[in-house]
């Protein structure tokens, strides 16, 4: 009986220690996984490269009992720190000498794991904060495209253990720093990208917002020039038309006495011998003359005024005296026109002392004929008088009538060139459209102004006045 137990005891105990090996390499593996997920949770909560390496450092050292861990630059055959972590020191140090044995160095820079031991020639380490022996020491590569040349040296088992037995679990550790170290870099790259991209939109939006406001202003600057021009247009059809009404009426006016003149000239060689007629004709021809004149002396005025030729003569001037003139004047005058019936009254309140002023005579003489041979031209019945009066540096005049007056409409284009008021239920009377144009044009020269208040069927009054030459 007990032979039969003795193989079946040898069995399960064959059993039990292959079921604890089992156990001891689930419990091994499960210690792995739980360190793994442990540095990946510390890890991965990094967002910042520099903060990176050192929790790295110090979660590899305080998970798996590592009394140094650092990461090294190796540049010109040499070793040079850029982050530690040591369970032996809480200083920051990165002045630390680490050095491989010359044969080996043909190996840094190749994706191979590196375990060194005190006995290899050549192998240093010194942490000057501590005194510290290293017994042992793994050197990996960072497999990464970002950065180029990096390691990372771990020194020592705290508890004595063989560091090779470690380096599938650095390998993943390792791997997990990789692929964070990526991902910031990336992340990174994208904020930057990002930045760059916020500057490019706004500035665009900023140069596409001054185009805007350059379009916009250039458009409201066409725009302006466009209605300019239409008024330009306007004016100058208008201008065109009036030119051509101007040009008929002038040929009207002009051709009405020349006519006369031409006829009654036939008319002096029949009557020769007869000395009433001779003397009738000869003063209708001279009066006819005289109106041909005027027309043509309205002409040149106006054209000196336009091209600016019409120079001043200041000299003394009798205002009194000067009214005086023109009484006699225009008492003749009416009887020519056939407006003796029409009263005329010249009124001046200048007294002796201002009576006399500088000013051109003889510019301001011709306003006041025009005004008042205008306001006989359109006065069939009633009064026509001429005033003056001192203001300050100024001689205002006034020349009123009870003529037909001006529609409201009407008594901006009064002072226009070539425009004629049309009175379509009056009779027409004659003028080439100069004398108003040529009187404005006068007083402003004399640095002063002109306008005129009317009521149609009640009679007009034109004020204008001048600057006294001190």
């Amino acid at each position: 009986m007990k032979e039969n137990l003795n193989p079946r005891l040898i069995e399960l105990e064959s059993k039990i220690k292959i079921l604890e090996f089992e156990n001891e390499a689930l419990s091994a593996k499960a210690e792995e996984n739980l360190l793994l997920n442990r540095a990946f949770e510390e890890i991965n909560a990094d967002e910042d490269m520099d903060a990176l390496w050192l929790n790295t450092l110090e979660s590899i050292s305080v998970l798996l009992n590592i009394q140094f861990s650092g990461l090294f630059d190796f540049k010109y055959n040499g070793f040079s720190c850029v982050s530690s972590y040591a369970l032996f020191s809480s200083e920051d140090s990165v002045n630390i000498i680490f050095s491989v044995p010359e044969n080996i160095r043909q190996s840094i820079g190749s994706d191979q794991m590196l375990v060194l031991d005190k006995s290899d020639d050549g192998f240093l380490f010194e942490y000057p904060a501590a005194n510290f022996k290293a017994e042992q020491a793994v050197v990996i590569h960072l497999d990464s495209e970002i950065i180029k040349d990096r390691y990372f040296v771990f020194v020592n088992d705290k508890n004595g253990e063989d560091l090779a037995e470690r380096l599938p679990l650095f390998e993943k550790i390792i791997q997990i720093v990789s692929a964070k170290l990526e991902r910031i870099y990336y992340q990174n790259e994208l904020g930057k990208l990002n930045e760059e991209l916020e500057e490019i939109v706004e500035l665009r939006t900023q140069e596409l917002h001054n185009q805007n406001q350059e379009y916009l202003a250039l458009y409201e600057e066409y725009k302006t020039i466009n209605e300019d021009l239409l008024v330009a247009k306007e004016k100058a059809e208008e201008s065109d038309r009036l030119k051509t009404a101007f040009v008929q009426n002038l040929s009207h006016e002009i051709r009405t006495p020349l006519n006369g003149i031409m006829g009654f000239s036939s008319l002096l060689a029949e009557n020769y011998d007869d000395k009433n007629n001779l003397e009738y004709f000869s003063e209708i021809i001279n009066k006819l003359g005289k109106n041909l004149l005027d027309i043509i002396n309205d002409i040149l005025d106006i054209s000196r005024i336009e091209s600016g030729q019409l120079a001043l003569n200041i000299e003394d001037c009798n205002i009194p005296e000067m009214l005086a003139e023109l009484q006699t004047f225009f008492k003749e005058y009416g009887k020519q026109v056939n407006k003796e019936h029409i009263e005329f009254n010249l009124q001046c309140s200048c007294n002796d002392g201002l009576g006399i002023v500088k000013t051109d005579r003889v510019k301001l003489k011709q306003i006041l004929v025009n005004l008042i041979g205008n306001a006989l031209k359109f006065t069939e019945n009633g009064a026509v008088e001429c005033g003056c009066k001192c203001e300050n540096d100024y001689l205002q005049f006034y020349v009123s009538d009870t003529g037909i007056g001006i529609p409201k409409n009407k008594q901006s284009k009064v002072f226009e060139r070539f425009e004629q008021v049309q009175y379509t239920d009056k009779k027409k009377v004659g003028g080439t459209g100069l004398g108003l144009p040529i009187a404005r044009a006068l007083a402003n020269q004399l640095g002063g102004s002109m306008w005129v208040e009317s009521e149609v069927d009640k009679g007009s009054t034109f004020y204008f006045q001048i600057k006294v030459v001190q």
